[in-house]
C-alpha cells in the first residue's frame, strides 16, 4: 500500500510537470531570429555582364531554420522596386530570380552562383527570408549593380 500511494504520487507529479509540454507554446515566436550572415555578394557590389554572382551566406538558428526564400528584385533609379504597384519595402515587387527551400540541416549554408548577363543592367536587391521552428523572421538585404 506504501509504494502505492508512492507510484500515484509520482505519476501526478510528472504529468503537473509535463502541463507545458501539451500547450501550445512551442510554435511561438520566443524573440530569437535566425542569424544571417552573407559573404557574397559585398553589399553595393558593382558586377559587369561577364562576371557571375556568387551568393555564400551562413545562416543558424537555436530552434532550427525551418524555411529560406532568396531572391532578387530590380530597383529602380531611387532604390524603389520598379513594379509600380509595389511599396516602400519591395514586398509586391516580383523577384526575377528566387529559391525557396525547407532545409534539414543547422547551419544552413547557401553557396550558389549565377551569371550576371542573366540580370538586365541595374540595380538590385538581394533578400534571404528565414523563418525558424518558432516562426522567428530573420532578414537580411544587400544591395548590388549590374552594368
Amino acid at each position: 500500500m506504501r509504494y502505492t500511494k508512492f507510484a500515484f504520487i509520482a505519476l501526478v507529479a510528472v504529468f503537473t510537470g509535463c502541463e507545458e509540454y501539451f500547450e501550445k507554446k512551442d510554435s511561438e515566436p520566443d524573440g530569437s531570429k535566425p542569424y544571417i550572415a552573407i559573404s557574397a555578394p559585398a553589399n553595393n557590389s558593382v558586377f559587369s555582364s561577364t562576371q557571375a554572382i556568387k551568393i555564400e551566406s551562413v545562416i543558424s538558428d537555436k530552434d532550427k531554420v525551418k524555411e529560406l526564400e532568396v531572391q532578387i528584385v530590380q530597383l529602380g533609379e531611387a532604390g524603389s522596386a520598379q513594379d509600380k504597384s509595389s511599396n516602400a519595402d519591395n514586398s509586391n515587387a516580383k523577384a526575377l530570380w528566387s529559391f525557396k527551400e525547407f532545409p534539414k540541416t543547422n547551419p544552413v549554408v547557401v553557396d550558389t552562383a549565377f551569371a550576371a548577363a542573366t540580370l538586365p543592367a541595374g540595380n538590385y536587391l538581394l533578400t534571404l527570408n528565414t523563418i525558424d521552428g518558432r516562426t522567428n523572421v530573420g532578414i537580411k538585404e544587400v544591395h548590388f549593380t549590374v552594368k
